[in-house]
């Protein structure tokens, strides 16, 4: 006979160690010793009665926990929306996870080691050294044959700081950031700033002058973060700097004058798409899939090499890195302050509360920092150089050569030879090519090749895996670009934070149940949907049975209410119509700021390309003619034809924002809701590039 409600032992348990549950008050303490008295009294007597009474308290004690939780976690949820870090806590503190690692055990040659402290010294050992562990040769360096020399004679240097500069920067600091080994918070900044910052003014002044980045600054704390794979091996952690809160406010600083020159001066590679103003994963991936798609409409194979460049950040040699930034034009006092800024770094690891013994980096630019990611961008800046035939495009250090041809042979050719060229620029420049986890896969049409067979490529003797699916940057591509795999995916994720929102949703409001809604399931409907949202619509269907299951959970409706009820309640946009919108705010995006320029190019008002003006070609964009049905996919294609499909008002480009623009662009789609009686009707195939549904509205 169970005679022990569930909450018992963890309420006894906490009041022993001096811990109580934030819902335990005094109302549970009440029904929780009357629950107790009676049961004891019942093991002593054997009394029907008692036990009808124990009974009793004992459902009014399960009662009322349950009222006190929802209440404490509602407040608690609705306080923290806005809080991810806290949130997470409290969902974690809700619904515990089977995560139970609460330290980190290395293998170190058989033995295993836990220590805190030695766990620390073995971490910074390795990643100290990460150049000393793979085994590279230096070739001959040909920066001058290679590098895109800036044309003009300006060169950069470091501007002085002023007070508002830093009073800008401190308000623009994230309070949630951690704190450096200096032990000085973001917030004690961001509040003594004003007192502070003449201080600040003359530290940052006399380093830039005297070309010095102050040694305090350069003190790192290192967190090792999992990423895959055994947990027992240093390898597969990635080291994660924590610097010092001021020394974000100079980096931050030099960061900006450098990105502008740069930019002004034209310098970095179009193929780069990583750490870049109005570039994306999404600007990428477009310009990948446009490229193939190209292609395959001329009946071409495409081949793509996914290529991985192992511990990329972390094998940066500083002195090939200080010859570019030379060489692309910098005073030599700025030149001297990069290199101190690179020199003599010194880490620590924490692991737990512990610390390791210091170690000095000997390569790499520092994660976490906000000059690393810029320093690598110039470092891999010439990579696209060394390509011949293929296309490459890069998001950091992701790497993809985009390759073609009529039959396989000369598809083997031309990735073969450019793939042999990313190897040599590999070795000129003390980088790793990690020859397991690069991979080559082909894309074609299935209706013209049926039935192709692998091919074979050799990189420095290594067989270059080919495989028929891949994961790029978030995005699951396939050898015909059907976009089955990347919806499964999207629908799993989906699915289990739906089974999440269920089992908390009496914890919350019904704001709370919103908000969460857009912080757990809607990033995942837009993440690139302007690249996969052309998938079959049976596909995207399965995604609006997410977003109808959600609008049931938030309203908390049976299943036979109608949806398009739900959305209209709600001011929710269907994933066919938000699909839509995404991509219009894409084309607006490009044509407004005109960038990335490359993907601007594929946007062409009829007006610059038609010699006789008409009333439509004012505002109306050039829709390229296709001769494929896959082709239409294409967001140089899809994104025009529904550019063209909205009423003149949201066609006047110049005399909106981008942010007024959005608010009038998602009020017009949320009217649409009104003008049908059922949600599937959003699905119309035959409307698939516009805005409105042309089959239901004749």
């Amino acid at each position: 006979m169970k005679i022990l409600d569930r909450h018992a032992p963890l309420i006894k348990r906490r009041v022993r160690n001096n811990k109580l549950p934030g819902w335990f008050n005094s109302e549970v303490r009440c029904f929780s010793r009357k629950r107790d008295f009676f049961l004891k009294q019942f093991l002593k007597t054997k009394n029907s009665d008692t036990w009808c009474t124990y009974k009793k308290w004992r459902n009014r004690t399960v009662h009322i926990i349950k009222k006190s939780k929802e209440d404490y976690y509602k407040n608690l949820l609705t306080d923290n929306v806005h809080n991810p870090r806290q949130l997470w806590k409290i969902l974690k503190d809700i619904l515990p996870t089977n995560d139970t690692v609460s330290q980190i055990t290395l293998n170190i040659n058989g033995k295993e080691i836990s220590d805190p402290i030695e766990v620390g010294d073995l971490f910074n050992e390795y990643f100290s050294s990460i150049a000393d562990n793979f085994d590279i040769s230096l070739l001959n360096n040909p920066i001058n044959t290679h590098l895109p020399i800036a044309t003009n004679h300006i060169k950069f240097t470091i501007p002085l700081i002023t007070i508002d500069d830093i009073l800008n920067l401190a308000a623009e600091l994230d309070q949630n950031k951690s704190t450096g080994l200096d032990g000085i918070p973001t917030y004690f900044i961001k509040s003594s700033i004003h007192s502070i910052a003449p201080i600040i003014h003359r530290i940052c002044n006399m380093s830039i002058k005297n070309g010095v980045f102050p040694n305090m600054w350069k003190k790192a704390r290192l967190i090792p973060i999992y990423k895959a794979e055994s947990r027992t091996e240093r390898n597969n952690y990635r080291p994660i700097s924590i610097l010092p809160i001021l020394s974000k406010l100079l980096e931050r600083h030099v960061a900006n004058s450098y990105v502008k020159f740069l930019t002004e001066n034209d310098i970095l590679s179009s193929c780069q798409h990583g750490f870049r103003a109005h570039h994306s994963c999404e600007s990428t991936l477009i310009f990948i899939c446009e490229h193939l798609l190209d292609n395959i409409e001329q009946g071409l194979i495409n081949g793509i090499a996914l290529i991985d460049l192992s511990k990329a950040f972390d094998l940066v040699d500083h002195r090939l890195l200080l010859q570019k930034l030379e060489q692309y034009g910098i005073t030599p006092i700025a030149l001297k302050w990069f290199k101190s800024y690179l020199n003599d770094r010194y880490q620590v690891v924490q692991i737990a509360s512990s610390l390791s013994n210091p170690a000095l980096i000997k390569s790499g630019v520092p994660q976490g920092s906000i000059l690393g990611p810029i320093l690598f961008l110039i470092f891999i800046n010439d990579l696209p150089s060394y390509v011949g035939s293929s296309k490459p495009l890069l998001f950091a250090d992701d790497s993809t050569l985009i390759s073609s041809g009529s039959d396989l042979h000369e598809l083997s050719v031309s990735l073969k030879s450019d793939m042999t060229s990313v190897s040599r620029w590999t070795n000129h420049n003390k980088m790793s090519l990690n020859h397991g986890k690069t991979k080559i896969m082909k894309i074609y049409s299935q209706s013209k090749f049926p039935d192709l067979s692998p091919i074979t490529i050799e990189v420095n003797n290594n067989n270059v895996k080919e495989i028929t699916s891949a994961i790029l940057l978030g995005v699951t591509l396939d050898q015909h670009l059907k976009w089955d795999r990347q919806i499964n995916t999207i629908y799993n994720i989906i699915n289990s934070r739906l089974y999440l929102l269920k089992l908390i949703r009496r914890y919350l409001t019904f704001q709370s149940r919103i908000q969460l809604y857009y912080v757990l399931i809607y990033p995942h409907l837009l993440y690139c949907s302007t690249v996969w949202g052309n998938a079959n619509n049976d596909l995207i269907t399965c995604l609006l049975k997410l977003q109808k299951r959600a609008a049931k959970l938030i309203l908390e409706q049976s299943t036979d209410v109608p949806s398009i009820v739900l959305f209209r309640k709600l001011n929710w946009i269907p994933i066919f119509n938000l699909i839509k919108m995404r991509k219009i705010l894409l084309v607006f995006n490009t044509l407004k700021t005109s960038w990335p320029p490359d993907l601007r190019k594929l946007f062409v008002f009829v007006r610059d390309s038609h010699p006789i003006p008409t009333r439509s070609s004012i505002t109306d964009l050039k829709v390229p003619s296709v001769k494929t049905t896959q082709a239409k996919s294409k967001i140089s294609f899809s994104g025009a034809s529904l550019f063209n499909s909205l009423p003149s008002e949201l066609k006047d480009i110049e005399n909106h924002s981008i942010y007024s623009y959005k608010t009038k662009l998602k009020t017009y789609f949320i009217q649409l809701n009104y003008e049908v009686d059922h949600v599937n009707k959003f699905r119309c195939i035959d409307c698939k590039h516009f805005t409105h549904c042309q089959c239901y509205s004749q």
